[in-house]
């Protein structure tokens, strides 16, 4: 049995115009995943079992934004979480690779910081 999940994002110029979108994706399984990434540390986080086809929504954010934690699906290329990473849509999940569903956070100051991720799945690919 499918469950909705409600997604929506808005950005706003400040003088100038908003564009946003919302809808929702009937989905088997979602996770909310909350982790603390110690300071100078690397860590894998398990996004679900599995490999990325099978995830259709990534959502995560950070207590510090600054781009001093950085993330990589396995297998991929760093790149620094300076703002929210959304992928709604398992087009747009498949820029994350083929491999297994692990993304690699490398935290780069001595401070401890705090990821919220939040994935929906196929349960039975």
């Amino acid at each position: 049995m499918t469950e909705a999940v409600i997604w929506s994002w808005s950005v706003r110029a400040e003088s100038g115009p908003t564009v946003g979108q919302s809808g929702s994706s009937d989905v088997d399984a979602y996770q909310k995943v909350s982790v603390t990434i110690p300071g100078s540390t690397t860590q894998d986080v398990t996004v679900g079992p599995g490999k990325w086809d099978s995830v259709s929504a990534l959502f995560v954010s950070a207590s510090d934004m600054s781009g001093k934690l950085t993330v990589a699906p396995s297998g991929g290329t760093s790149a620094p979480l300076d703002g929210p990473l959304v992928l709604i849509g398992s087009g747009p999940v498949s820029l994350l690779g083929t491999g297994v569903a692990t993304l690699t956070f490398h935290n780069t100051i001595a401070d401890p910081i705090d990821v919220d991720l939040f994935v929906t799945r196929d349960a039975t690919p």
